[in-house]
């Protein structure tokens, strides 16, 4: 069981449904969103340690915001850098328990 405001249809299409997500900041603040029609977006997450910015009706999940030409300059350097990389390794749980496991 969920508590949470969040519509259940969108915690149900989030199940199935992959999204691609770029990290941008707007006024300082760090916010996940989800490209749209350009130069639109839907704003995923915000990441911020301050309350205020969660009680901000601009930063609300769901909400449109612009891109900038900056927005999508930094998103393409981020995917070149991220296809430069090898995305999987080997993972046993040790490597983050710091003790053997099992």
């Amino acid at each position: 069981m969920f508590y949470t405001i969040v519509p259940d249809e969108w915690l149900i299409d989030d199940l199935h449904t992959p999204r691609r997500l770029i990290t941008i900041s707007r006024e300082g603040l760090l916010m996940q969103v989800e490209p749209m029609e350009a130069p639109y977006a839907r704003l995923h997450r915000i990441f911020s340690t301050d309350p205020e910015d969660y009680l901000d009706p601009r930063w609300q999940p769901g909400s449109v915001v612009s891109l900038t030409a900056q927005d999508l300059d930094a998103t393409l350097h981020a995917d070149e850098a991220m296809s430069s990389r090898t995305l999987f390794r080997e993972w046993t749980p040790d490597q983050d328990l710091g003790f053997p496991f099992g």
